[in-house]
């Protein structure tokens, strides 16, 4: 969520590219990949998983979480 935030004010300091948009493809790539690996993935949650965490836990094929967790 932070490099969301640092993002959006880079865009506004560039003003032409739109960092944010290539951040979120850029990321979106690295779960598709992710996901296609022949080995499993496993993820560990403890805490809150927001934003890319939560991303990478949904993507994984098998998710751990503590008791808790939201």
């Amino acid at each position: 969520i932070k490099d969301m935030a640092a993002a959006s004010a880079a865009k506004q300091a560039e003003g032409t590219r739109d960092p944010l948009a290539l951040a979120n493809r850029r990321f979106g790539i690295m779960l598709e990949r992710v996901a296609a690996l022949p080995q499993v993935t496993i993820a560990l949650v403890e805490g809150m998983a927001l934003g890319g965490g939560f991303g990478l836990a949904c993507t994984a094929d098998l998710t751990i979480a503590v008791e808790g967790c939201t």
